[in-house]
């Protein structure tokens, strides 16, 4: 079959949201239209602390829906920002970029929003013109990969390759993405981080449950949590569901160990198994076969 070339419809149903969300299961899509958009110009970035993670949340809910549009707002719970980022508070990567036009207004409104509810910047933010050349450029890139967000951009773009590392290890090594209301959001934590804890001593094993957004709608969070694939169920039974198209997907073999004979660990992190082109491997193969046993 094939789609209509249109910016939107209201003539029922979409197919193409079906073979979208369905992972090949339902078609293959062998063609598509793309839309390109300018490179951007203006570029403005800044990492907030925030001492209470609930009040971070309420901050990135009132920047959802004040109608800035932010490129990036991706807000770290503090045991994310303490591993990955090494901060002492939860963090809220922020970013705006434009080819049209500056965009210091609306960093600087977004930033009043974030004092609004307890943030706090360690560093002033950064701003980009591409038009300066490339020597002022190359600074201010320099600049926006320093502080918490560089270290976390670093940690997330190494996890992957770390992970395959873990995993023949016998560590057991997995995130996976949901999305909900914000009514709903902290139910939906509560609920995965008992079921994640509960699966972790299942299997005799001890570790933390990170969380974080990694896109944020004016309706609710994309919470994005660092835990073992078992813990995976708890999503739908806290009113959640996938998000961007990632389901939960297993980095170890289908057959592991007996946890009596093997010393488990639970290891958290940004990366996923279908995070390409940062993966050592294809987004979608297959899980590898082999498996190491740890001496102890």
């Amino acid at each position: 079959m094939e789609s209509r070339r249109l910016p939107g419809s209201g003539a029922g149903p979409s197919p193409d949201r079906m073979f979208l969300g369905s992972e090949g299961s339902l078609g293959v899509i062998t063609q598509a239209w793309v839309r390109l958009q300018d490179r951007p110009r203006w570029r403005a970035g800044a990492s907030v602390g925030f001492a209470d993670h609930d009040a971070g949340v309420r901050a990135v809910r009132a920047l959802s829906q004040s109608g800035l549009d932010p490129a990036d707002c991706r807000l770290l719970d503090p045991v994310e920002a303490f591993v990955n980022a090494g901060s002492p508070t939860a963090v809220l990567v922020l970013g705006f970029e434009s080819a049209d036009h500056p965009v210091h207004a609306w960093m600087e409104r977004a930033l009043e929003l974030c004092r609004d509810h307890g943030g706090t910047l360690p560093e002033p933010p950064h701003y980009t013109d591409t038009a300066d050349g490339p020597a002022r450029t190359g600074t201010a890139d320099r600049s926006a990969r320093a502080g918490a967000a560089g270290a976390w951009r670093d940690s997330f773009l190494r996890m992957p390759y770390q992970r395959d590392a873990l995993a023949a290890q016998g560590m057991i090594v997995e995130t996976f993405e949901t999305a909900c209301t914000w009514d709903r959001f902290d139910g939906l934590r509560a609920a995965v981080d008992a079921a994640a804890r509960d699966a972790l001593r299942q299997v005799g094993a001890e570790g933390v449950v990170t969380c974080r957004f990694t896109h944020v709608y004016p309706d609710g969070p994309a919470p994005y949590f660092g835990s073992t694939p078992r813990a995976a169920g708890a999503a739908p039974w806290s009113s959640g569901t996938r998000s961007s198209g990632r389901s939960p997907r297993r980095s170890s073999p289908t057959a592991p160990p007996s946890p009596t004979t093997t010393r488990w660990a639970a290891t958290t992190g940004p990366g996923t198994t279908n995070s390409a082109p940062n993966c050592s491997r294809p987004p979608c193969g297959p899980a590898r076969r082999s498996w190491t046993r740890p001496e102890s």
